[in-house]
């Protein structure tokens, strides 16, 4: 089974600190793109990154046709984006789901962790793209301010990405 190294699941869960919610991104039945919102979760054990979800959703049949997902992140305070490339798969095994409940996902699952619509979407991270403000939110908006001033583009750091497959080096670079 592929694991990516725990190096790099630090560096992505690192890079995903302050994002609340996570576009996913789906190939459709018809080969059309969707997307739709997701609450991120904390990092568990086998599995890269996961989400909550009703069984009886379109994603959910997304995917178990065409694994391919993306992940967009965007956080507005410092106008940081993350892009997560990757494979979901659909986990129904109750005791897991046990082990994971959180109270708050009665709202939706109001059986508690027994709900029979209740599974998780497992994702395996393959590649991520991400852009930060290196020099800091004061530094991004004084060059972003400097290009609208003078027409130039603005002067910022270029998108840096990580290869998360085994034969990928696996370390961020421009």
């Amino acid at each position: 089974m592929r694991k990516v190294t725990e190096k790099n699941l630090e560096v992505l869960y690192e890079l995903l600190k302050g994002f609340e919610v996570a576009l996913m991104t789906t190939v459709s039945r018809e080969g059309l793109l969707l997307s739709r919102p997701m609450m991120a979760q904390e990092p568990i054990p086998d599995a890269d990154l996961w989400f909550v979800t009703s069984l009886d959703t379109e994603k959910v049949r997304d995917i178990e046709v065409d694994p391919r997902l993306n992940l967009g992140y965007y956080r507005d305070s410092d106008k940081a984006w993350v892009s997560v490339s990757g494979k979901g798969r659909i986990e129904r095994d109750s005791t897991r789901i046990k082990e994971m409940w959180k109270e708050s996902w009665r709202i939706w699952f109001p059986e508690g962790p027994d709900d029979p619509d209740l599974v998780l979407i497992k994702v395996e991270v393959e590649h991520v793209i991400y852009w930060k403000p290196e020099a800091g939110k004061i530094s991004v908006l004084f060059s972003l301010a400097k290009a609208y001033v003078t027409g130039q583009p603005p002067e910022l750091d270029p998108p840096r990405s990580m290869d998360m497959r085994p034969q990928g080096k696996g370390e961020a670079h421009r």
